[in-house]
């Protein structure tokens, strides 16, 4: 009986050790909207909102262009508002089609997490499989009610537009 318990208590703890402690995800993280930052020919930079309340980045963009960065607009519930850009993708134009490999989250709510002033998001992919990108912070400010309250309305009509 004493080795039947050993070798359970070693069955239940070995999948931890061998796989590591599953990370647990505390922050409710929401994405509002994802904007494409654009290089031009002439070395301009331009940019449009590529996913969110009103996308307006078209096809021709990226065959004309070259993406620079994909920069991201996001809450946490510290009161502060984000500019977050996904450090965990290196990406090629060939990318484009895939917004997984991009490191572009659909605007929408998440689990995160802070690790080393980064910022973890956990996400249920294309691949039909839990992802976790590495976001760094940009530039955050503080979120007034009033910005809240516009971003709330941004999204419902956005909602009311599918």
């Amino acid at each position: 009986m004493k080795n039947l318990l050993w070798l359970l208590l070693l069955i239940l703890t070995l999948p931890n050790v061998v796989l590591g402690k599953p990370k647990d995800y505390p922050l409710k993280l929401t994405i509002w909207e994802t904007t494409a930052f654009f290089k031009k020919p002439d070395g301009t930079v331009t940019y449009c909102p590529l996913l969110g309340y009103k996308p307006t980045c078209k096809p021709e963009y990226a065959q004309l262009q070259t993406l620079v960065q994909l920069v991201s607009l996001a809450t946490v519930a510290d009161g502060k508002v984000y500019s977050i850009k996904c450090a965990s993708r290196i990406w090629r134009k060939d990318d484009l089609e895939d917004p997984v490999r991009l490191g572009i989250v659909s605007p929408g709510e998440y689990k995160a997490r802070w690790d080393n002033g980064k910022l973890r998001v956990l996400f249920f992919g294309k691949n039909r499989q839990w992802n976790e990108l590495t976001f760094t912070v940009e530039s955050s400010s503080p979120l007034t009610p009033e910005m809240e309250r516009k971003l709330s309305e941004e999204r419902e009509l956005s909602k009311e537009d599918k």
